[in-house]
């Protein structure tokens, strides 16, 4: 009776083990990223850049690269919460025509708290931002005028 008892208590557990799916199927999305440049720019399709989506719930990440129209398209996506980031850097060839600077620029986007559910087939935008890399940058800033707290005069080079 034993051997019997455990023998379809196993079958019950390699039969439960076989199922494809327990929790039902989830339904996923494809989600559209249409990444511009600055509406100061020459045109508004910002091609080759890199977008970033990022789950709210478990960190995990997806990259994909626009195309010439500047659309990234990120396919089996889980309904949630998700935040996109775009990112792309001109080199002065490339910012030349653009913005009529041949200077490096560094241009970002980001938008969070994006609500993805099913049969919706989202769609987002972002437009990046951002300027030339110059080869001034201020790290620090002192001032010579205020007291100490104990009512002393700072010396400028402190």
């Amino acid at each position: 009776m034993y051997k019997l008892s455990l023998a379809v208590l196993a079958a019950v557990f390699i039969l439960m083990g076989c199922r494809k799916n327990r929790f039902g199927d989830f339904k996923t999305e494809t989600v559209t990223v249409r990444v511009l440049y600055p509406e100061t720019y020459s045109q508004p399709n910002a091609s080759g850049t890199e977008v970033t989506l990022t789950s709210a719930l478990d960190g995990s990440i997806k990259i994909a690269t626009t195309n010439s129209a500047g659309l990234a398209v990120f396919s089996n996506v889980l309904p949630g919460t998700y935040s996109l980031a775009a990112s792309r850097t001109l080199t002065p060839a490339e910012a030349q025509p653009l913005t009529g600077f041949a200077a490096e620029v560094r241009l970002n986007a980001i938008r969070s708290g994006l609500n993805i559910a099913t049969g919706t087939n989202p769609a987002f935008e972002l437009r990046l931002q951002g300027s030339r890399a110059g080869a001034l940058v201020i790290k620090e800033v002192y001032y010579t005028a205020s007291r100490t707290p104990a009512g002393g005069n700072y010396f400028s080079d402190q």
